[in-house]
């Protein structure tokens, strides 16, 4: 099998805690001619998508083929096996944590998407220019990609759902759930839909009943409460990962939105966490 265009990313090793939770471990963009083997670790998910070619993925005696566009994903440990009769093309992604299981809810070993292969490779394609430019990547920043890569996935699941929205406030939500972290204020997001601020207030307000500000706020509160539902969890980090300024204002939202300071919220989780509230039919945060 040839090597010349393969590419492999190692980010640093994460702290038991973001492993914990969401940790992309490893990601490769793989020129696949006859056969690449792999093996799961146990606790890890992996993802492989066929971005160019239909690859066959081999594992405990069943086979499965990746459709040219789709993907897999792998949650069974132990060895698999991709072979491809012609030219294919695959981008992997492996995943450490709850999260993946809890967001995409695999009820089998292997499960086919017809959709994402191009959402996977943009995500190797990233972490790989963030790699030739820096001196490797840290493990936090692994993790937020992992999690854009995520919601994008959850989208496209759910797109067969009529939406009550217009074109432009669905590509606003889209933006808001896959980069909110990221987003530089309305400006920014305006900007991104070619809109003005005006008009995007006016039109999203009237549409999903909040203001694309608040939106934007309530998906990083329910994105934090999810860290902090988190053992150990910093504030500090809280606050960076979910794309606010600092830990003071960040409590100060976070109190505002929920009634409880960061580390009352904290002490409120049960030992035995719940399904974090970001799943919830009812909130349609990250599901428009």
């Amino acid at each position: 099998m040839p090597q010349a265009q393969n590419q492999i990313i190692r980010p640093a090793a994460p702290e038991p805690l973001l492993a914990g939770l969401l940790a992309l471990t490893e990601a490769r963009l793989l020129s696949l001619e006859g056969a690449y083997e792999t093996d799961l670790p146990d606790g890890s998910r992996e993802l492989i998508a066929g971005v160019r070619g239909a690859p066959v993925l081999r594992f405990s005696q069943a086979e499965a083929e990746i459709p040219a566009g789709g993907l897999a994903l792998l949650s069974q440990p132990g060895s698999c096996r991709l072979t491809a009769t012609g030219d294919c093309q695959c981008a992997i992604l492996r995943l450490t944590g709850t999260l993946p299981e809890q967001l995409l809810s695999p009820e089998d070993a292997c499960v086919i998407y017809p959709q994402g292969a191009a959402a996977v490779r943009e995500t190797v394609t990233t972490l790989a220019v963030l790699n030739r430019e820096g001196s490797g990547i840290d493990a936090p920043t692994a993790s937020a990609h992992a999690y854009s890569l995520l919601m994008k996935l959850l989208r496209l699941r759910d797109a067969g759902a009529p939406s009550h929205y217009s074109a432009l406030i669905d590509a606003a939500i889209g933006i808001i759930n896959e980069d909110f972290a990221y987003l530089e204020g309305l400006d920014d997001l305006a900007e991104r839909l070619e809109v003005s601020k005006p008009h995007l207030i006016r039109t999203f307000t009237r549409e999903v009943g909040v203001s694309p500000g608040k939106y934007i706020t309530r998906a990083r509160i329910e994105y934090a409460k999810l860290l902090l539902s988190e053992p150990d969890m910093s504030i500090a980090f809280a606050a960076e990962a979910t794309g606010f300024a600092g830990a003071n204002y960040f409590a100060k939202v976070f109190r505002r939105e929920t009634g409880l300071s960061p580390t009352e919220f904290q002490q409120s989780v049960p030992q035995a966490r719940r399904r974090p509230a970001i799943l919830r039919d009812e909130d349609r945060l990250y599901m428009p």
